[in-house]
């Protein structure tokens, strides 16, 4: 939610009205079959032909759907395949044991990682209000482990866009949710072939205060919508790459006017009966 709390709120209303994104459909084609390669021990050949069969089933369904299709210059619907097959052997040939130019980062880390492995930090022990919790794409253990200390361990993050990431937010969440704070972290950059530009590193961790600070702020922010308030939208270069765009109170169409109006009347409709009871019984007092 750092990013547009608005989008956050206008995807859980609107999950099965948004836009199809190659870039989102390129990303779990590639996620799905890096997983199962992992899980399966499958070879490059069978990981090559899978992603292209999710990329194909993505396609169909796009093109049978009457949502907005979303495309960029270089990730677009007629490049998906090529896009997913150049990216999964790039992941094979510098991740996996059998790959022909690995990455020396994972030399001293055991094979196979965990794939998906999720977590829960209680509140208690975050500092939140609320437990923390999520999932991480790999988690490496070091050659050398001897327990479970913070530096036994590697969390990797896949991604297949463009970029490189502005922000060890993601990275720092994961560690700080499975109490790993000094665990080395980094994205693996898919579309990269040059070693120093495939692993971008995060920067070291902020330390627990910091990030339960941050946290708070987005827990209060979701508290505000439980209580009816209207989230902030953030209009920048990036909205018409969003996939709820045309929902917008701020950047949609073809009336904000409207989409505040219907906004307004889904928050209204979120919002807890013991929390409307509340605010009556106040009212009557």
């Amino acid at each position: 939610m750092e990013t547009c709390p608005g989008r956050f709120v206008l995807s859980l209303y609107h999950d099965h009205d948004e836009a199809h994104a190659s870039f989102f459909g390129l990303g779990s084609a590639l996620h799905e079959t890096i997983e199962n390669t992992i899980l399966l021990d499958w070879d490059l050949k069978r990981a090559i032909k899978n992603v292209k069969a999710k990329v194909r089933t993505f396609l169909a369904e796009a093109r049978r759907s009457e949502r907005r299709i979303i495309e960029t210059s270089k990730r677009g619907m007629d490049t998906m395949l090529s896009d997913a097959e150049r990216m999964i052997i790039n992941w094979f040939n510098h991740v996996h044991p059998d790959g022909d130019d690995r990455h020396p980062i994972y030399d001293d880390y055991m094979w196979p990682p965990k794939v998906e492995q999720t977590f829960e930090r209680t509140a208690d022990s975050a500092g939140t209000q609320y437990p923390v919790w999520g999932s991480v794409d790999a988690l490496f253990r070091h050659k050398r482990a001897v327990g479970m200390g913070n530096k036994d361990h590697m969390i990797v993050d896949w991604k297949s866009g463009t970029q490189k990431q502005r922000s060890d937010f993601q990275l720092n969440f994961y560690r700080f949710g499975m109490g790993m704070g000094d665990t080395p972290a980094h994205f693996h950059h898919l579309d990269r072939v040059r070693k120093n530009a495939i692993v971008q590193q995060a920067d070291p961790y902020p330390g627990d205060p910091e990030m339960a600070r941050l946290i708070t702020e987005t827990e209060q922010i979701k508290l505000g919508i439980l209580d009816g308030k209207i989230p902030d939208f953030t209009p920048s270069f990036l909205c018409p790459y969003c996939p709820v765009q045309e929902f917008c109170p701020v950047e949609g169409w073809p009336s904000k006017s409207w989409n505040r109006l219907k906004l307004r009347s889904m928050v209204d409709l979120a919002v807890p009966l013991e929390i409307v009871k509340r605010k009556v019984d106040n009212g009557a007092q």
